[in-house]
């Protein structure tokens, strides 16, 4: 290869990195975005709703009165989450879209907890694939809804 042709490659290479950090900084947001209504949804108590909005296959992870059951109890033992810092981030792209994955470490009103949010983006749809939580003040530890990846 010509000192050229390696010049041109590396530009190429150089560009596509750029061009999917910008992709995954908008899905980043996105998925963040996400995050927020599902916390609004949260405080509101609208755990069917949140369910009802989710992908397929988290559905068939757990039913809506289980995950109803779950989040109450949640919700019972934290209470609302009052501040939550992102602690990591992961994003993947393939045929089916993006899937987002965020980790928080969260302040409730009677706790902390690490959360983790899987989101997949497609077009213009975000929809939850899995959650997760854990915290020392909740009576089981960690609740988990989540599909198979």
């Amino acid at each position: 290869m010509t000192t050229m042709n390696r010049h041109k490659a590396g530009r190429a290479c150089t560009v596509l990195v750029v061009l999917f950090t910008i992709g995954c900084s908008k899905s980043v947001e996105t998925a963040e975005a996400a995050t927020e209504e599902f916390r609004r949804r949260c405080a509101r108590g609208a755990f069917s709703d949140i369910f009802l909005d989710a992908a397929p296959e988290f559905q068939k992870s757990a039913n809506e009165r289980d995950f109803v059951k779950l989040m109450d109890n949640v919700r019972e033992q934290l209470g609302n989450c009052q501040s939550s810092k992102r602690s990591a981030w992961q994003a993947f792209a393939g045929t089916g879209g993006q899937a987002v994955t965020l980790i928080y470490n969260s302040e409730f009103e009677r706790g902390t907890a690490t959360e983790e949010f899987v989101w997949r983006i497609r077009g213009e749809a975000t929809v939850l694939l899995g959650y997760h939580i854990s915290s020392p003040t909740l009576r089981h530890q960690m609740i988990d809804v989540f599909t198979d990846l």
